[in-house]
């Protein structure tokens, strides 16, 4: 019975994290740079089915030297100018694109966890260069790749590296000073074009 319920959640999964491996080159990644004058922060965005409560896609907003989504295995594109994806790593990103991409993800059946915390501009900067050196991970992933690249911070000990978007979210949410906030949309979502 465990298995079947692992298979399960694995393939509930595949329809949350699915890969992208569309590469900007460096010239495009450093064109595209956009530096928020917001103090550093870091968000976990866990997007959530509504009707079970179960976490089904990991991410998270970094904002350092420059704002960066760390979207690993996921789907989100954008064609607006300046916006550019490598890997993993979408640069160029600027507040209302964060609101852009939880408006993508956030839909009938579905709202999106958005878990902020204010953390100093090395913390930031660690952040960042974990998410480049990841590279691109393949479907259902998402939250294993977002549990390690915060976990080697000591600051996000506590999240152990996972499988399960929910857990990331939960673990990140006990830390002191998270700020949460959900997004929720009933529409039939900006990814059904």
């Amino acid at each position: 019975m465990p298995r079947l319920i692992l298979a399960f959640v694995l393939l509930a999964g595949l329809s949350a994290c699915s890969i992208n491996r569309t590469t900007a080159t460096p010239a495009e990644v450093s064109a595209a740079a956009f530096v928020n004058p917001a103090p550093p922060f870091v968000a976990v965005l866990t997007m959530m089915n509504s009707k079970s409560d179960f976490g089904e896609h990991s991410a998270l907003v970094i904002n350092g030297s420059q704002m960066v989504i760390y979207d690993p295995a996921g789907s989100f594109q954008e064609e607006r100018v300046g916006l550019v994806r490598a890997e993993d790593v979408i640069y160029g990103v600027r507040p209302e694109i964060v609101d852009y991409y939880n408006s993508y993800h956030a839909r009938n059946g579905y709202y999106v966890r958005m878990q902020r915390l204010d953390i100093t501009a090395e913390e930031a900067e660690v952040l960042i260069a974990k998410a480049e050196a990841r590279g691109a991970v393949p479907q259902l992933v998402c939250a294993n790749a977002t549990s390690d690249i915060l976990n080697d911070l000591p600051r996000f000990s506590s999240i152990n590296n996972t499988y399960f978007p929910g857990a990331v979210m939960r673990r990140f949410g006990r830390i002191e000073g998270v700020e949460t906030t959900d997004i929720i949309e009933d529409d039939i979502g900006q990814n059904y074009r």
